[in-house]
């Protein structure tokens, strides 16, 4: 189960590192991402400060 759960970490990071990617390409950064870079103090909420339908994206991985 331990390996499971690794699994798990090393897909869901790299699922949230390449849509966070794609979610940049111009037409979605306009769109969809924009919000996100809003704040432009480095804070950990801030982090979360996004649409909805980018918070289904990224969270589909889990």
């Amino acid at each position: 189960m331990a390996w499971q759960i690794a699994l798990f970490f090393v897909l869901e990071d790299a699922w949230h590192y390449w849509f966070h990617r794609v979610l940049h390409l111009p037409r979605l950064y306009k769109m969809i991402h924009k919000l996100h870079h809003q704040y432009s103090a480095p804070f950990g909420l801030a982090a979360e400060y996004a649409s909805p339908l980018e918070t289904m994206i990224l969270a589909f991985g889990t």
